[in-house]
């Protein structure tokens, strides 16, 4: 789980969070680290290729301490980046909603 010191706001449905728990992915296969955020769709790679073997036996201190790197100084702004974009329905022009004649 990441904590952050100061509340941050989600962008998506501006929940304001204090703290961030979340899965690890580990692919050693792949060689690849994911995370996903409890609530946000989408995956954050962690360490893949050379990283992933250079994180070796990972501890979760190790894990977190990269995924708060990762986070950087706003995690509000990198966090809503996970989020899919909601398509928006089309509104109708003037014309094509005048009765035909």
């Amino acid at each position: 789980m990441i904590t952050f010191p100061t509340p941050i706001t989600v962008i998506k449905d501006s929940q304001v969070i204090t703290a961030l728990p979340f899965i690890s992915i580990d692919n050693e296969q792949k060689q690849t680290v994911h995370v996903r955020f409890v609530g946000i769709p989408k995956l954050l790679l962690v360490w893949s290729g050379v990283s992933y073997v250079a994180a070796g036996d990972y501890t979760q201190a190790t894990l977190e301490a990269a995924v708060t790197n990762l986070l950087g100084s706003n995690p509000a702004a990198f966090l809503s980046t996970l989020f899919d974009k909601i398509p928006v329905a089309a509104t109708p022009s003037p014309a094509s909603s005048a009765p035909s004649a």
